[in-house]
């Protein structure tokens, strides 16, 4: 009975190892950048906060941002070697910027409710690995 036991157990410990890979090894995509314009109204507040982000592999700062205003205008700047984009979760519905490539400067306006928003690159792999941040909305 007690042979039986070591390969069970030599399988078991070899499948949790493969499980736990995944993640580590997961694939970061890297799409090509979108064309990209500037707005072309004003973001001003009290009404508009425009808030600037720096995406890099696989990062973004400030990882915590918070706002009063109803509105804001996410200026993005990719100083990484990935294609980047940024994605928040208005009441479970993304809103998502362009893709935005190495060097290049990216716009997102949207309009927020008060409360904690996810903010996530939505390229695959690129989450997982780490790209995440918060904005909390403080009025509206």
């Amino acid at each position: 009975m007690r042979r039986a036991t070591i390969p069970l157990l030599l399988v078991a410990s070899f499948l949790v190892a493969a499980c736990g890979e995944g993640l580590a090894y997961a694939v970061a995509e890297n799409p090509p950048p979108d064309f990209l314009t500037a707005p072309t109204t004003a973001c001003e507040l009290p009404r508009c906060q425009v808030i600037d982000v720096t995406m890099s592999d696989f990062k973004i700062v400030p990882s915590t941002m918070t706002t009063s205003a109803s509105r804001v205008r996410f200026r993005i700047t990719n100083e990484g070697t990935f294609t980047h984009s940024l994605e928040l979760a208005v009441d479970r519905d993304p809103v998502t910027s362009p893709n935005i490539g190495p060097g290049q400067v990216g716009y997102l306006d949207v309009d927020v409710p008060p409360g904690t928003h996810a903010l996530t690159c939505p390229i695959v792999g690129h989450a997982v690995r780490g790209q995440r941040a918060t904005l909390e909305v403080t009025g509206g």
